[in-house]
């Protein structure tokens, strides 16, 4: 079991990680744009 599924569990947790961070970027995106 060991490596091979923490391995899996990091990348899963990265690329929440990574999906949070540019739904948060594309908010900000969209409330500037409705700024203008």
């Amino acid at each position: 079991m060991g490596t091979a599924w923490r391995l899996e569990r990091l990348a899963r947790e990265a690329s929440l990680f990574e999906f949070a961070k540019f739904e948060f970027y594309l908010e900000r995106l969209s409330r500037i744009a409705k700024k203008r």
